[in-house]
C-alpha cells in the first residue's frame, strides 16, 4: 500500500496567512512578518508539492555520458540474435524473436533504448539469479491463471525466457576493466525449449513485422504486430487473435517490453513522468524500494477495482538524462483496459522501470446469495478491444516532462482530438447557484440564492471591474434543486430570465453552460428508477454506494447504466438547446468509466462507445477533470487538480495537463472561495497558466445551512467582489500576454523560482520564495512574478 504524504499543518497554516493579494509591483508581505522561518520554507519548497531544479551531482552526469550511453556494434547485434530490422528516416528498430526483445536506435544521435535492463553486472559482482534474469531479459510477459484456482494471488507472470527455461553461459558479473555488454544475454547452447515457446516472424515491409507467438505449456497462441510510423515504434495486439486450446489455463494479461527504457540504480540523471493528478515526477537518483500500479481513467467499479491515483492521460515518460535522452509511451488504443506499472530500485531489483499491462480478462466476485457469499471467477471471453502503444524517443530539450507533454499535445492535434480556441482576454469562470431545496414538514421548499436579474448584476459588475471574458455555469436552475438530485428535470426556474441571461452573455462573445449530470445520481433524484436505471457490476450487484455527509447522515450514490444516462441526456437535449446555452457542465460525465452487467457483462469499451455517442449531442462541454477521451469536445477544463496523489515516491509536482492543454483549451482552478493556500495558489496559477474560478450567490451562504449544499460555506458575491477583482488582476497581468500561446519550456532557476517560456516569445518568472530573486538584471519581488519579453 502506498504511503501518502501528510501535509504539515503548520506549513499550510503559515502559507494561508499570506492572503493579501496585490499586483506584482505592489508589496505582498506583512511588514510585521517574522523572518525566522527559512528552514520551514526550504523544506516546503524542496518537497514534492513543487517542481525541483534539474541539478544532479556532477560525478553522476559525467559518469552517465562516459559509461552509460548504450551503443552496440553491428557484430554485437548479430551475436545477440537481432536478426530483424524495421527502419524509417529517423528511427531504426532491431528485433530478437526468441526473447521478444527490441533495441530502438535514434539515428541522429546513435543512442539506443533497450527493452532489456542494460549494464547488467556493472556492480562488479554476480547478478546470476537465473529466474530474475529470465524475467528481465525477455520483452514479452504473459499473465495466466489456472481455471480451477481463481484468485489474484494465483496469477502467474512469466516471460518467454521463463517459459522456455533458458540458462546462461555467464554468471552476470562484468570485468569492469574489460566490459562486454553482450555477456549477460548469451544463452547456453540448446537451453531454449522451442517445444515450449515458439515465435514466428514475418517481415511484412521495411517498417512492419508480424509475429505469431505460441506457448505450448498453456495452449496459448496470439499475434503481435511491430511497426514504425513517422519515427514512432508501435506495438499492436488484438485479443481476437488469441487461441486457447487448453481448458485448464486462461490468459489474463500481456506486458510488452516491461523493461524498455529502464534505468539502473542511481546512475541516470533523469526521472519518470507519471500522469497522476496535474502531473508527477519520480527522480531515479536514489533507492526507492517500492512499486506503483494504477489503472488509466481511474477505478473500474464494474470489477470493484479501485485506484487512488488519477491517471487521466494515457501516457508516461522515462527520461534518462534531462535535456539529452528519453522515451515516452502513449496508448493510442485500449487505454481503458490498461494499467500503468512501475517498479523502483530496491531489494528485489537494481533497476527503475515502467510499463503498461494490457488486461485481457479480470477477476470478479460471483455472488451466490443475499449474504454476499461467492467465489472469484473470470469471464469466459476476452476483452473485445484492440491494444496499441506507441513509443517515441526524445532527444535534446524534448527529453523532459515538457517534451512528453508537447509530443502528446501534437499527437492529439494530429488526430483532431484537440481544437485550438481563441481568447481575447484571460477568462474568469463563475458558477452561480440559482436555487436549492430545503426540507420542511411538507417535503421541500425552494431557497432562492440568486435570481437571473441578480446574476446579470454580478456579471455586469465584474465587467465594470475590467473582467470581460467570463465563462459561466448555472447550478440549481431546475425546480429539483442542486445537491444529490441530478439528473435534474428540465422544469426551469424563471425560464424567460434564464434565456435573457444567456443572450446577454453570448452577445458579449462569452459562453454559458448548464450544470447537469447523467452518469452518477443518488437516492434523492426524482428521475432515477432504482430497478431499471442503476447499473449492476460484474458480480450482478447494484452499483450503489453509501457516502457520508457533513450532517453525519449518509446518502446512497448510484452509478447509472450508460445506456440509461444516454437516454436521459438525449431526452433533455431539445429543451436544453432551446435555452440557448453553449452546452453542459458535468462533474462526473468526463471522468467516470466503468464496466457493467445488463444481462451480459459489458466492458469499459462498451461504456466508452456509448459516451462517444452521448458527447456528440452537444458541440462542447465544460467538464470537471475529464479524461483524455473527452478532449475533442472540451471547451473548458474545470477544477484542475492542484496536486497529485502525493505518494511518497513522488519527487516533484509538474504541470503535465496544463502544458498539454495550454493554447487550446482554457483551464480553471477549483473554486477559489475555498482557497486555503493564499498567494501560493495564485502563483501556481500564473506558473501553470490556469485561470481563476469562483462559486457565487447573491444571498448569504448561511441560507444554505439547512440544505444539502451546506458544504458551500462561503459564496456571497458581496464578500468576494474585491477578492475576485484583485485575484483576476494579479493573474491576468501575466496570462493576458500568453492567451493563445503554448508552453515551450519550464525550468527551475533555483528552488522555488520557475521560468515558463511560451511560443510567442514571452517568459514568466514566478518567485514562490519570501525573499527577492535576483539573476543578472532580473529582479522578482518575493511571492510575485515578472513577465519578460514584452
Amino acid at each position: 500500500m502506498y504511503k501518502i504524504i501528510k501535509q504539515l499543518g503548520f506549513v499550510s497554516g503559515f502559507i494561508a496567512i499570506t492572503l493579501a493579494i496585490a499586483r506584482p509591483e505592489s508589496p505582498l508581505l506583512d511588514p510585521q512578518r517574522v523572518d525566522n522561518f527559512t528552514f520551514v520554507e526550504n523544506q516546503l519548497l524542496q518537497s514534492s508539492r513543487y517542481t525541483q531544479p534539474d541539478t544532479y551531482e556532477a560525478s553522476i552526469v559525467d559518469q552517465f555520458f562516459s559509461d552509460y550511453q548504450l551503443s552496440y556494434s553491428t557484430q554485437e547485434l548479430v551475436d545477440l540474435g537481432f536478426a530483424y530490422i524495421i527502419e524509417d528516416n529517423t528511427t531504426k528498430v532491431y528485433f530478437e524473436p526468441m526473447s521478444f526483445s527490441v533495441l530502438i536506435k535514434d539515428k541522429a544521435s546513435g543512442y539506443f533504448y533497450s527493452s532489456r535492463p542494460e549494464f547488467q553486472g556493472f556492480s562488479g559482482t554476480r547478478e546470476d539469479n537465473t529466474a530474475n534474469r529470465n524475467q528481465m531479459n525477455s520483452g514479452l510477459w504473459v499473465e495466466s491463471i489456472r481455471t480451477n484456482n481463481i484468485s489474484s494471488s494465483a496469477i502467474q507472470v512469466e516471460s518467454l525466457y521463463t517459459l522456455a527455461d533458458v540458462s546462461y553461459q555467464y554468471n552476470g558479473a562484468q570485468d569492469l576493466a574489460n566490459i562486454d555488454l553482450t555477456k549477460p544475454y548469451i544463452l547456453e547452447a540448446g537451453s531454449y525449449d522451442t517445444d515450449a515457446v515458439n515465435v514466428n516472424v514475418e517481415q511484412v515491409s521495411m517498417v512492419q513485422l508480424h509475429t505469431q507467438v505460441s506457448i505450448e505449456k498453456y495452449g496459448f497462441e496470439f499475434s503481435v504486430n511491430l511497426g514504425l510510423t513517422n519515427g514512432k515504434f508501435q506495438v499492436q495486439f488484438s485479443p481476437e487473435s488469441i487461441v486457447e486450446v487448453n481448458p485448464t489455463y486462461r490468459l489474463m494479461a500481456l506486458q510488452f517490453f516491461p523493461y524498455l527504457g529502464s534505468v539502473r540504480e542511481n546512475v541516470f540523471p533523469g526521472y519518470f513522468v507519471i500522469p497522476d493528478g496535474v502531473g508527477a515526477l519520480v527522480r531515479t537518483d536514489k533507492r526507492l524500494d517500492t512499486s506503483f500500479q494504477a489503472d488509466y481513467y481511474g477505478s473500474d467499479l464494474g470489477y470493484l477495482k479501485t485506484s487512488v491515483a488519477e491517471l487521466t492521460l494515457p501516457i508516461f515518460g522515462i527520461v534518462h538524462a534531462v535535456d539529452s535522452f528519453g522515451i515516452m509511451a502513449e496508448i493510442t488504443d485500449g487505454s481503458e483496459h490498461s494499467t500503468l506499472l512501475a517498479q523502483f530500485w530496491g531489494r528485489s531489483t537494481r533497476y527503475h522501470r515502467m510499463t503498461n499491462r494490457f488486461n485481457i480478462r479480470r477477476i470478479f466476485r460471483n455472488i451466490i446469495n443475499r449474504a454476499g457469499d461467492g467465489n472469484d471467477v473470470i469471464p469466459d471471453e476476452v476483452i473485445h478491444q484492440n491494444f496499441e502503444v506507441e513509443y517515441q524517443t526524445l532527444q535534446g530539450e524534448d527529453a523532459s516532462y515538457i517534451g512528453v507533454a508537447k509530443h502528446y499535445q501534437a499527437s492529439l492535434i494530429e488526430r483532431d482530438a484537440l481544437m485550438q480556441t481563441t481568447l481575447n482576454a484571460t477568462p474568469l469562470q463563475t458558477s452561480y447557484i440559482i436555487a436549492e431545496q430545503e426540507p420542511n414538514v411538507f417535503g421541500t421548499s425552494r431557497v432562492q440564492m440568486t435570481t437571473y436579474s441578480q446574476t446579470t448584476d454580478i456579471y455586469e459588475d465584474l465587467k465594470s471591474r475590467g473582467i470581460n471574458a467570463q465563462v459561466s455555469t448555472l447550478m440549481g436552475w431546475s425546480e429539483d434543486g442542486l445537491t444529490y438530485v441530478a439528473p435534474y428535470r428540465t422544469n426551469y426556474i424563471d425560464k424567460s430570465g434564464l434565456k435573457e441571461f444567456v443572450s446577454l452573455i453570448q452577445e458579449d462573445g462569452n459562453s454559458i453552460y448548464l450544470d447537469q449530470e447523467y452518469l452518477v445520481s443518488t437516492e434523492r433524484s426524482k428521475r432515477v428508477n432504482y430497478n431499471n436505471d442503476v447499473s449492476r457490476n460484474y458480480s450482478k450487484l447494484k452499483m450503489d454506494y453509501s457516502i457520508g455527509r457533513l450532517d453525519n447522515q449518509n446518502t446512497d450514490l448510484y452509478y447509472l447504466y450508460p445506456t440509461k444516462a444516454y437516454e436521459k441526456m438525449r431526452l433533455d437535449q431539445p429543451s436544453i438547446e432551446a435555452t440557448g446555452v453553449n452546452g453542459l457542465s458535468m462533474p462526473r460525465f468526463g471522468n467516470t468509466l466503468s464496466s457493467f452487467y445488463n444481462g451480459e457483462r459489458q466492458s469499459r469499451t462498451t461504456t466508452l462507445s456509448i459516451l462517444e455517442d452521448a458527447k456528440n449531442l452537444y458541440e462542447g462541454y465544460a467538464l470537471h477533470r475529464p479524461n483524455a477521451y473527452m478532449f475533442d469536445r472540451l471547451d473548458a477544463y474545470l477544477d484542475m487538480p492542484i496536486t497529485n496523489s502525493q505518494f511518497d515516491l513522488y519527487s516533484d509536482l509538474v504541470p503535465l495537463i496544463p502544458v498539454v492543454l495550454k493554447g487550446y483549451v482554457p483551464t480553471f482552478t477549483p473554486y477559489l472561495n475555498f482557497n486555503a493556500l493564499g498567494i501560493e495558489r495564485l502563483l501556481q496559477m500564473v506558473d501553470f497558466g490556469i485561470n481563476p474560478s469562483y462559486l457565487l450567490t447573491h444571498e448569504k451562504s448561511s441560507e444554505l445551512r439547512f440544505t444539502f449544499s451546506n458544504r458551500f460555506y462561503t459564496t456571497q458575491y458581496d464578500d468576494f467582489a474585491e477578492d475576485i477583482e484583485a485575484t483576476y488582476s494579479f493573474v491576468s497581468q501575466a496570462l493576458d500576454h500568453v492567451l493563445d500561446a503554448t508552453i515551450t519550456d519550464r525550468v527551475m532557476l533555483e528552488v522555488g523560482v520557475s521560468q515558463i517560456s511560451y511560443s510567442n516569445g514571452i517568459s514568466i518568472v514566478v518567485n514562490y520564495r519570501q525573499d527577492e530573486f535576483v539573476l543578472g538584471n532580473l529582479r522578482v519581488n518575493p511571492l510575485s512574478y515578472e513577465v519578460i519579453g514584452l
